[in-house]
């Protein structure tokens, strides 16, 4: 399931883990993650992209992986 979170959360699939996701990331997530967070209005379901497409709007296809990361390892 992929969301967009509206608002941070901090996701506990299981004692002694927390997985915190910030506002405004948008990923891949578990269905229980997912509907939790949709429940409770802090993210919106998307669409699942395409494989191949563009990972970011306005991101440069052509662009290798070095020119595409931040520089750090």
């Amino acid at each position: 399931m992929h969301v967009h979170f509206l608002e941070s959360m901090d996701w506990s699939p299981r004692y002694g883990v927390t997985i915190a996701y910030p506002a405004g990331w948008s990923g891949s997530v578990t269905r229980r993650c997912g509907e939790a967070a949709i429940a409770a209005g802090k993210a919106e379901r998307v669409t699942t992209p395409r494989r191949g497409a563009d990972p970011e709007p306005g991101a440069d296809p052509n662009a290798t992986r070095d020119e595409a990361s931040d520089g750090n390892p």
